[in-house]
């Protein structure tokens, strides 16, 4: 098959823009509400746009290297930011932050390499959901058809509605409240609110309404049922131990949440990983097999990936890399070579569960997380056994997970766009090379754009960082004598998450349509509630609009695009007013109305069905 000349000058510095873009706006994403979303669809939309007169495969290789900073950005913030939140850094330090990013994230390509004939080409059972559609996605543009608009229009709903919650200041970022409820001599508290968030409604429709669902139960079980009951049984926390003063029911719900409540999700999230790795060893064995055998082949005659000796020599260039970062940061020599072997050893095998679970069930079901803790949990006993403590301990761990988080992120993301290039019959030596270029675009974005982010919001105030606190935190109970972690709550959020497997594999013996997942409710528990209602919101739309046309929306559907553009407007212009906020600029002070906060939602989440209701 004759493929046109898909890597051009013009391809790649497209393809540059569009990963600073992505990278930037995700990197606030996944500190506001502890997720990201996959940048594929949108990419491929904008390089139809700017490449309208060309070929399918230059379209390709700008969509494959744009969303790469996506992955990377992911995988930075909910490790490396823990470093920040839990005032180890006293900013990002732009070497340090640059490397995690460019190892994890070269990692994360190059061991694609030899998966790649074994899992996309040769295993039919595996669908890569994202891969297929984006190719459904460019295939379209070659017909003339185009959903710039939405992306277009979703962005300057979502730019707006920032620049008046940031600058002018007229929206409020929650509304919410807390109400206590006495029984007898006893009394407990109630929570209820909502974040005001384009970002987050555009992201229940991207994920869906299953998955928001049990986001949203997982928030349910934390804030309507757990933190009640909590506060039932511990009648000291209502006074301020200093003062004698009651303490507000707000703050009595947010302090048991962040003190207790939250780590039921780290257990649920555990076990979530666990399960998610059991399921797939088995497969990923033998898919490992195959792979190094048809890696030391070659097919048709010629390769159609990265030659192996470029493969061995920018992973043994990556490798001198990182084990000279751990050499830098780790306390002592020894636990440095233990951190570069763990992390050799958990990347590899990470990147391949990664790819397999991206293969059958989509990215966005993908439990990054539950991978990240038990590399965590392994990191810290082996760098306990070289007798690493304290600071350094906890810096060394966080590392080793950041390179691991970005890996197994990018391995991910990169199957998907493999699949999407053999769907159309792309050159995957291409597109594996221009991921490489765009991970190093995307490693020397990041540091700077974290500094600015959090000189602006401050991360863990401002920009909750869920991720990075919850990693930050099981770190810190390794090396820190004084650190508190409520092992109970872990327990029984593991007991939570075995609960919801049994429940799931009855649901699954009985043939349901609705399946319970650990991951997505384990992270509903740990996030704070406010910010699952808008995306469930987002879920019920879709459900709405899906119902209404008879069958469920395709990845280019208009309300998908539209959705995309509300996140990617948010968060940019997040990001364009961190610079006069980091400089000390504050906004028009203009009084934050609730009501009129709920109203601009409320007419959102109205556009946004009008929109998704087209047929385009």
């Amino acid at each position: 098959m004759t493929r046109e000349k898909d890597f051009t000058v013009g391809v790649v510095v497209l393809t540059i823009v569009l990963t600073v873009v992505m990278t930037q706006a995700n990197l606030y994403l996944a500190l506001y509400a502890g997720m990201t979303v996959s940048a594929s669809i949108p990419a491929a939309v904008l390089a139809a746009l700017v490449l309208r007169r060309r070929g399918l495969h230059q379209k390709n290789i700008v969509q494959t290297g744009a969303s790469a900073g996506e992955a990377l950005a992911a995988g930075v913030a909910f490790t490396i930011s823990a470093l920040v939140l839990k005032e180890i850094w006293p900013s990002f330090h732009f070497w340090p932050t640059a490397l995690v990013a460019i190892s994890g994230g070269v990692i994360g390509v190059l061991f694609m390499v030899p998966l790649r004939r074994s899992f996309i080409v040769e295993s039919p059972e595996l669908a890569y959901p994202e891969g297929q559609a984006c190719a459904s996605v460019l295939e379209a543009t070659e017909k003339g058809a185009s959903g710039s608009r939405y992306i277009l229009g979703g962005g300057i709903v979502g730019a707006v509605f920032k620049f008046f919650l940031q600058g002018v200041i007229i929206f409020k970022g929650t509304v919410e409240s807390a109400a206590s409820v006495s029984l007898g001599k006893l009394k407990t508290v109630f929570y209820g609110g909502t974040d005001i968030s384009m970002a987050l409604l555009g992201v229940g429709v991207i994920i869906g309404p299953r998955i928001a669902a049990m986001v949203f139960l997982g928030g349910a079980l934390a804030w309507i049922w757990a933190i009640p009951i909590y506060a039932f049984y511990h009648p000291e926390l209502w006074v301020n131990p200093e003062t004698g003063e009651t303490l507000a029911s707000l703050d009595i719900a947010w302090t048991i949440w962040d003190s207790q409540i939250r780590y039921l999700g780290v257990g649920a999230m555990l076990v979530g990983g666990l399960w998610a790795i059991f399921q797939v060893a088995g497969k990923i064995r033998l898919a490992l097999r195959q792979a190094i055998a048809s890696f030391r082949q070659k097919q048709n005659g010629e390769r159609e990936d990265i030659s192996g000796r470029t493969l061995l020599v920018l992973l043994g260039v990556v490798g001198i890399v990182v084990l000279t970062l751990y050499l830098w940061q780790a306390p002592t020599w020894e636990s440095a070579l233990a951190s570069w072997v763990v992390m050799l050893g958990t990347a590899f095998f990470f990147v391949a569960v990664s790819v397999y679970i991206c293969g059958l069930v989509g990215s966005t079901n993908n439990p990054v997380s539950g991978m990240i803790i038990c590399t965590l949990l392994l990191a810290s006993v082996v760098l306990l056994l070289f007798g690493a403590t304290g600071t350094e301990g906890t810096l060394s761990a966080l590392i080793i997970a950041g390179v691991v988080c970005c890996a197994a992120a990018l391995g991910g993301d990169t199957s998907q766009d493999l699949k999407t290039g053999h769907l159309i019959g792309a050159s995957p030596r291409n597109q594996q090379r221009i991921q490489l270029i765009s991970v190093l675009v995307a490693a020397v974005v990041i540091p700077p754009t974290l500094n600015l982010l959090h000189r602006a919001y401050v991360i863990g105030e401002g920009l909750k960082a869920p991720q990075a606190n919850m990693f930050g935190s099981l770190a810190e109970m390794f090396f820190q004598p004084g650190s508190e972690i409520p092992w109970l709550m872990m327990i029984l959020g593991a007991v939570i998450g075995i609960v919801i497997i049994l429940v799931d594999q009855f649901l699954k013996a009985y043939g349901t349509n609705f399946r319970l997942h650990p991951m997505p409710v384990a992270v509903g528990i740990y996030l704070p509630f406010s910010l699952a209602v808008p995306m469930l919101v987002g879920g019920i739309v879709r459900a709405v609009v899906d119902r209404k046309k008879g069958h469920p929306a395709e990845r280019s559907d208009p309300g998908k695009l539209f959705a995309a553009g509300l996140i990617a407007g948010e968060a940019l212009m997040g990001i364009l007013l961190a610079v006069p906020i980091g400089l000390g600029w504050q906004g028009w002070a203009v009084y934050p109305s609730a009501v009129l906060s709920l109203f601009f939602m409320a007419g959102a989440v109205y556009t946004l069905y009008r929109v998704a209701m087209n047929q385009d």
